[in-house]
């Protein structure tokens, strides 16, 4: 029974790594047949994994992003200007408000209540509220 255990988790974690491979390769601008000699895999299995949603590669997507939005906080925090367009620059201010925004949007999509986002950001309660309504309408639109 554990050995047919085993090898099932072996099997899922194998399929899980050949769906995010393709996923990866596919977006760096490689053909199926490049992913399918790359990744020892049969055209079939690309096209199989390629054309299957991945939900898990989404969440990873949108965390390296929050990851780079804060990366890019802590740079401007540190004395350096970010630029969004040649000639433009956003403020101390606008940088920690867009970060606030994602932190907070973070935690509603845990499911962590309006209050307590506020006492774990350090922020009051109608400043969480403004946040997620913008964000809501915006998901909405």
């Amino acid at each position: 029974m554990r050995r047919t255990r085993n090898a099932t988790t072996a099997r899922e974690e194998a399929a899980e790594f050949n769906h995010k491979g393709c996923r990866v390769l596919a977006e760096r601008g490689h053909s199926r047949a490049e992913i399918g000699a790359i990744m020892g895999l049969s055209p079939r299995s690309v096209r199989r994994f390629l054309s299957s949603p991945y939900p898990a590669h989404e969440v990873e997507k949108r965390e390296a992003e929050e990851r780079r939005e804060y990366e890019e906080y802590q740079r401007t925090v540190r004395g350096h200007v970010r630029f969004t367009r040649e000639g433009d620059f956003l403020t101390d201010a606008e940088v920690r408000g867009r970060h606030l925004r994602a932190q907070i949007v973070r935690f509603i999509r845990l499911g962590v209540s309006k209050v307590e986002i506020a006492r774990r950001l350090e922020v009051s309660k109608r400043t969480v509220q403004r946040h997620a309504a913008s964000w809501e309408r915006a998901r909405a639109a």
